[in-house]
């Protein structure tokens, strides 16, 4: 399975559930501060990894982003330390490269 093909799996995911709970592209666009435009792109798969209102939808559904299940072990755990880490904040993360500067010096 390629990148595009869990892009467009997970953005059904994400479809199928808002459109369950009722919620729509508008209503998830005036919540993250994006334009509906952008949820539809989700919603059709058009996002890439770094796409943070895409986890952000994942994150409110309650959806593995990316499809995780469909990523090796290796990759699930890298994409979970991505996720991580993009919610640390600028000081937290500085101090994260300090630390792997010094893991490197091991």
């Amino acid at each position: 399975m390629n990148a595009n093909d869990i892009t467009i799996k997970t953005g059904a995911k994400l479809r199928r559930y808002f459109k369950k709970k009722g919620i729509t592209q508008k209503d998830l666009a005036t919540e993250f501060g994006t334009r509906q435009s952008w949820i539809s792109r989700i919603y059709n798969g058009n996002f890439s990894s770094r796409s943070e209102i895409a986890r952000k939808l994942c994150d409110k559904a309650g959806i593995s982003f990316l499809d995780s299940a469909s990523l090796s072990d290796t990759d699930e755990k890298l994409m979970s330390v991505a996720h991580q880490i993009s919610s640390l904040s600028i000081r937290d993360k500085k101090a994260l490269i300090r630390l792997t500067k010094l893991f490197e010096q091991l």
